[in-house]
Formats: structure tokens, sequence, C-alpha cells
């Protein structure tokens, strides 16, 4: 997964080494109101989002440089995005992303 290397399973014992990335996601329950495209726009003001797309839930993922505390970096995320996050999986460097298909991405190159 592009936020750790695993080796031997995928649970966070598996984890051998954690990337610069961190993960979080956007789910429609959090945010029943989500619009995905103003979510990608906004992603675009902020240095630290790499990635950010429509996951096959109907809610959004990205990844994002990896910069201090976690948690203060969520709460940034949260606030930048104007969303709540499922915490859950952002923390969890276990946690499985799928790649869905979203033909424009929001890709910080």
């Amino acid at each position: 997964m592009p936020h750790g290397m695993f080796v031997g399973g995928r649970s966070a014992d598996h984890c051998v080494a954690q990337s610069t990335l961190v993960q979080f996601d956007i789910d429609l329950k959090h945010n029943p109101d989500l619009s995905v495209d103003l979510v990608k726009r906004l992603a675009a003001h902020c240095e630290d989002i790499v990635w950010c797309a429509r996951s096959a839930g109907g809610g959004a993922y990205g990844f994002a440089v990896r910069r201090g505390d976690l948690d203060n970096q969520l709460n940034e995320i949260e606030k930048n995005l104007r969303v709540v996050l499922d915490r859950c999986n952002s923390r969890n460097v276990a946690a499985l992303r799928f790649a869905s298909y979203d033909p424009n991405p929001y890709e910080h190159i």
C-alpha cells in the first residue's frame, strides 16, 4: 500500500516500514452532503495533500505527506477540506485501500 510496506500479511504488525504518506478517508456516513468535486478543489490548496479521489463507496480518500503529529494533521485536513474524516481508517496503517476509478483525481505531482 502507498503508506507502508507489509511483509507476511496486512495487519499493523506486518508493517515493516511506513512511507512518508498518511492516508485519509472521507465517508458518506460522516458527510451525507459530501461534494467530492469540492473536496478535490479544496485539496489543491493544501500543500501536504498529494492525491485525492472518489472512493468506491461514494466518499473520497487521499494521501498527504506526513508532517509531525498525526492527530493534528488529520484535524488540519478536516478543517481545510470541510469534512469529518473516518478517523479509524485514517489512523490505521493497515486499513485496506482499494483504488477505485476516478477519471479526474486531484494529483499534486
